[in-house]
């Protein structure tokens, strides 16, 4: 167990041999303890793409049982494994899956912009705006949620000093802002601030931070505000 549970096993896993069908059993029960020690070994296969439906069926079956920690945790490691894989459509069923679910909507987030790998240079623009809009979707009725990825996610998942430069973050930028409910705006000022600050607040940056400061929205126009732009 503990060879299967270490990065050699890992590396070894795409020939695996034991009972699959025992691992995913066990995970998807969370009253059955045996699963803390199959999840390394799932969310392995998982990675190495040995499973992909079957990991869905786990992530049902755990979203489906009672509310605890160790359901909650076991979702949270599966989900993440599979939005680990280059595997879009995957991933999206994921985040559809959690969504419907009102305590794993921000683990939804989490997998919705961890599988979008926004911060490479092939996420065009373009493609960024419509993750981003997919996001504030998602979050529209959740704006504390909103706000906390906006502060403590945004800036990572979207690398605006790495390759492409901000400027590939204003279409995202101005679509949001150009929405009119709370989600959307705090995500923007998460931009904003994002790629403003990377831009040194050149060009269009700080009107985007200025419209945001008058927002309709009192705490988008508070954490607007927060942002401090040296222009």
């Amino acid at each position: 167990m503990r060879f299967r549970a270490s990065k050699a096993f890992a590396a070894w896993v795409r020939w695996y041999t034991g009972d699959v069908g025992a691992v995913l059993a066990a995970v998807a029960d969370p009253s059955d303890p045996a699963g803390d020690d199959e999840l390394p070994v799932l969310n392995a296969l998982v990675r190495a793409g040995s499973v992909a439906e079957e990991a869905l069926g786990v992530l049902s079956a755990l979203l489906a049982a009672e509310p605890g920690e160790r359901a909650r945790a076991r979702v949270a490691a599966v989900a993440h494994a599979i939005a680990g894989r280059p595997d879009a459509p995957l991933a999206r069923r994921v985040v559809e899956m959690l969504a419907r679910h009102p305590l794993h909507v921000a683990g939804a987030a989490d997998v919705a912009l961890l599988s979008a790998r926004l911060n490479g240079g092939d996420a065009s623009p373009e493609r960024i705006a419509e993750e981003l809009g997919a996001l504030a979707g998602l979050l529209r009725d959740r704006p504390v949620l909103a706000a906390r990825v906006a502060d403590r996610r945004l800036d990572h998942a979207l690398g605006a000093r790495g390759s492409g430069g901000p400027g590939r973050l204003l279409p995202a930028a101005r679509a949001l802002t150009a929405r009119g409910d709370a989600a959307s705006h705090l995500l923007a000022v998460g931009v904003v601030r994002s790629g403003g600050s990377a831009a040194g607040w050149a060009g269009e940056w700080g009107d985007l931070l200025d419209g945001l400061r008058r927002s309709p929205h009192v705490d988008v126009r508070q954490d607007a505000w927060n942002v401090v732009a040296n222009r």
